[in-house]
């Protein structure tokens, strides 16, 4: 073993790597079992959860329909997105629709908890990934650092949601963690390749994902003693972005359908002031004064400082400068911020500091992702979607053509002989519309394709209720006194309502 001699933070002459040597190494676990510790109270807690922890929301239809039509091998189409369903999908994550598709038939089926269970996979192994590249690039580090990195991330209020859902975001965790992997290589070549086929695949995923991916650029940039070194890494995603924007350009030019892909990506306007949810989360802001402490100790831990502030919170302001920030979003700021914390905290100088920084840490742990759960469990049969399932088997028959809120697509597409959810309904032809037989909303919600009277504008008829459904109907919250953290959430308990055409108007 090497004696360990210094207490001050050296670069190597890599730039990425991290020298901080203290301590007998001789009574240090391997990082791994710490790591993994953490990770498998994780997994052991969540993966049952993952049914009712978060109640079904537009977006895990609408990114899971096309994959569906694809595996079914009725085509790369959707009746859940902004377009007519006989159209190619052109969504603005083809990549997500690529590999759900596979995941379906490989076995997994069309159940939102199968596919959510991918989501969870992704961002598992993506952690991982994350994990070992901090190992690699912190040389002498305590084995307990990555533990407390995975702590932070999975704590954070927000940090871990991409986990317990069906977006593509949790893909877009997994490219950027490798891209970060290969980027600590001393290789220039395979530097260069990685950055190549993370910018191309970032496309793929989605342009907020290309941004996350420049911005990371610049914080890599900080641990650099050369700027410049990395600029053939930089042209080489230029370069993927670029193929990337051709390929599919050429694609849905082909198919028609250019435009819907524009739109999808950049022409839904997005009110950034409505979607800051991830600004809010205490894990982000704690780990940020940790690398604002960092700054003030001069040498390499100001400069890993330097990285974690632009990485965490400068990328959250710039994306909800240029576009939104929500709460689906934070893992990309909370990664960074959180490895840099976890990094830096052990070097922080005077002692009564570092304590202080250590304990507000705790502290913004045990005020998120724990509220989270115990709000979640105070209305869990609430949350039950296998409720609604049955709720549907009593209101939807085989041969319904159905118009449906995206929140009860899971429970009524396998049971229905056709459906449609979304701004689908815009683009149907009057006799595609004379189809539909039955409409399911949520009770009370106002807005476009949502509401009662929106959506009878489409579908002129006689329409009678034919039931409803009331998630809380009969139940009552375990702990009524902790109502107040349902605030954590911003959707509230399935509330359905179903109405059945009884006469269509004669011309």
């Amino acid at each position: 073993m090497d004696a360990w001699i210094s207490r001050e933070p050296t670069l190597s002459s890599d730039g990425m790597s991290v020298s901080v040597r203290e301590g007998n190494p001789d009574i240090r676990i391997n990082w791994r079992l710490a790591f993994a510790l953490v990770v498998f109270a994780y997994c052991a807690f969540m993966i049952p959860q993952l049914p009712a922890f978060r109640i079904i929301v537009g977006d895990e239809p609408v990114y899971l329909d096309p994959a569906i039509n694809l595996a079914e091998g009725t085509g790369l189409r959707s009746s859940a997105w902004w377009q007519h369903p006989s159209e190619t999908w052109a969504g603005n994550v083809p990549l997500h629709a690529l590999v759900s598709a596979g995941w379906i038939s490989l076995g997994a089926g069309e159940g939102y908890v199968a596919n959510r269970l991918m989501s969870f996979a992704f961002f598992v192994v993506a952690l991982w990934i994350f994990a070992e590249t901090f190992a690699r690039t912190l040389s002498g580090m305590r084995s307990w650092q990555p533990a407390l990195f995975a702590m932070l991330l999975l704590l954070s209020l927000y940090g871990s949601a991409i986990s317990q859902g069906i977006r593509p975001d949790a893909l877009a965790m997994l490219i950027l963690a490798g891209w970060v992997f290969f980027q600590s290589s001393d290789r220039p070549l395979v530097r260069v390749l990685s950055s190549f086929i993370a910018g191309f695949l970032c496309i793929l995923t989605g342009f907020q994902v290309a941004l996350a991916l420049m911005i990371y650029f610049a914080a890599i940039a900080f641990l650099d003693i050369n700027f410049f070194r990395r600029a053939g890494e930089a042209a080489a995603a230029g370069a993927g972005f670029l193929a990337a924007l051709v390929l599919l350009y050429w694609f849905y030019s082909r198919c028609g359908v250019w435009d819907v892909f524009w739109n999808s990506t950049f022409g839904m306007q997005a009110n950034r002031f409505e979607q800051w949810q991830g600004l809010r989360d205490p894990v982000l802001w704690a780990t940020t004064l940790v690398c604002l402490a960092g700054l003030f100790q001069g040498g390499a831990t100001a400069r890993i400082a330097r990285a974690g502030l632009t990485g965490g919170i400068g990328l959250a302001l710039i994306f909800f400068a240029i576009m939104k920030f929500p709460q689906y979003y934070a893992f990309f700021a909370l990664v960074p911020s959180c490895a840099v914390a976890a990094a830096i905290l052990p070097r922080l100088k005077p002692a009564p500091m570092k304590w202080s920084l250590g304990i507000l840490l705790g502290s913004s742990c045990a005020i998120s992702f724990p509220l989270v759960c115990i709000m979640t469990w105070n209305n869990w049969e609430a949350r039950s979607y296998s409720r609604v399932e049955t709720w549907a088997q009593q209101t939807v028959r085989p041969n319904d053509v159905a118009f449906v809120n995206p929140s009860a697509y899971f429970a009524v597409r396998p049971l229905a002989a056709d459906i449609f959810t979304n701004a689908t309904l815009k683009t149907l032809s009057t006799e595609e519309r004379r189809k539909i037989n039955l409409v399911i909303i949520w009770t009370d919600r106002e807005g476009p394709n949502t509401s009662y009277g929106e959506i009878m504008k489409y579908l002129p008829g006689d329409w009678q209720l034919v039931s409803s459904y009331e998630a809380t109907e009969g139940l009552s919250a375990r702990w009524a006194k902790l109502a107040f953290l349902n605030r954590l959430s911003a959707v509230s308990p399935y509330r359905f309502t179903a109405y059945r055409r009884s006469e269509y108007p004669s011309r």
